[in-house]
């Protein structure tokens, strides 16, 4: 339960807190002793030692000392205010008894360490508020700080997703220019949209799945351009998909590992499968890619997929699902993760 905020207008709040607190102390100190009267005397009487009390406690040794964790001064300090209080107090009282003779009050109706002890209540609770607001005011900011560092890292993780995939784009566009192919000038429309893509969409924290898929069919459109008919790329959608929105840059990276590691001159024909569907609100992807007789090591993953890795971890903590399967002829990439709908 959050507690409710009281940066503002904290004066009234902390007015409200002592105008109940005295009420309390009255009728709880007063009722069937001295009477309630007099047990308003006592109390205003002994109320700025109260006040001052729970506000050196609050305001300074719980700040200074507790919450960084000085406890040995902070115990040390505690005590010695404590005793300074009650001796405080019982000469208020003493002063009081001397001077008040008139009030005719009964001795044996009053009890000096009950009224004592009794004054204590509001600081104990007001030292308790302040010590829950703290533990609350760490926690939000500790809340922060790790959002902070997540999105630090998220942002990071991109910064390396767009030179990665900037330099397998000006690589293509590089071996048309060489080749002298007329389809040069759509290379370079096609990687204007999706450099637009990149810049601009993926700022967001999430964007429509749909939106990236068309960014996809670009980027294979521009591949295709290089390979022509020796890559067949297929995109089978099961499922309705319109609402759904992903972390951005989730599809694209495995594709391009695809054409990187799949696709290659030696092979005469290279296929490329993309389904996607829905289970149980979750959204499962598989993308597979043929490979070459032999496959090393680096063409069984590369940058593209333990930085999707990463960058899901941190977006989706545990909640999510990637894992990879070589057979003789595909290597397969299973990505599960929650399915945000938006309106």
């Amino acid at each position: 339960m959050k507690f409710p905020s009281i940066s503002k207008n904290r004066w009234f709040w902390h007015l409200l807190y002592w105008i109940i607190s005295l009420v309390f102390l009255v009728y709880f100190l007063g009722y069937q002793t001295i009477g309630v009267r007099l047990t308003l005397w006592f109390i205003l009487t002994l109320a700025p030692i109260v006040i001052l009390t729970t506000y050196f406690f609050t305001e300074f040794l719980i700040p200074r000392f507790l919450v960084k964790k000085r406890i040995f001064k902070f115990s040390v300090y505690a005590v010695y205010t404590v005793i300074a209080s009650v001796y405080l107090e019982l000469i208020m009282l003493v002063v009081i008894f001397i001077f008040g003779a008139g009030l005719n009050i009964r001795a044996a109706n009053f009890n000096a360490s009950f009224l004592v002890a009794g004054t204590y209540i509001p600081i104990v609770v007001g030292i308790a508020v302040k010590l829950y607001r703290t533990w609350q005011q760490s926690e939000e900011s500790n809340l922060r700080l790790l959002q902070q560092k997540t999105e630090q890292e998220l942002q990071l993780l991109k910064t390396q997703i767009h030179p990665h995939f900037l330099f397998n784009t000006l690589n293509n566009l590089y071996t048309l220019i060489h080749e002298k192919s007329e389809k040069a000038g759509d290379v370079v429309l096609q990687l204007s949209n999706l450099l637009s893509f990149i810049l601009y969409d993926c700022k967001s924290d999430r964007i429509l799945l749909t939106s990236e898929i068309k960014q996809i069919e670009n980027y294979i459109a521009l591949e295709k351009l290089r390979y022509g008919h020796r890559v067949e790329v297929d995109i089978l959608i099961r499922d309705k998909i319109d609402h759904v929105s992903v972390l951005p840059l989730t599809l694209l990276p495995l594709i391009e590992n695809c054409f990187k590691h799949g696709v290659k001159p030696t092979l005469s024909r290279s296929t490329i499968i993309i389904e996607i569907s829905m289970d149980n609100n979750c959204l499962v992807m598989h993308i597979k890619n043929t490979l070459p007789a032999k496959v090393s090591h680096e063409d069984q993953g590369g940058l593209g997929l333990s930085n999707l890795r990463s960058r899901l971890h941190l977006a989706y903590a545990d909640n999510f699902e990637i894992s990879t399967d070589r057979s003789p002829d595909f290597f397969t990439v299973l990505l599960k993760i929650p399915a945000n709908e938006t309106d």
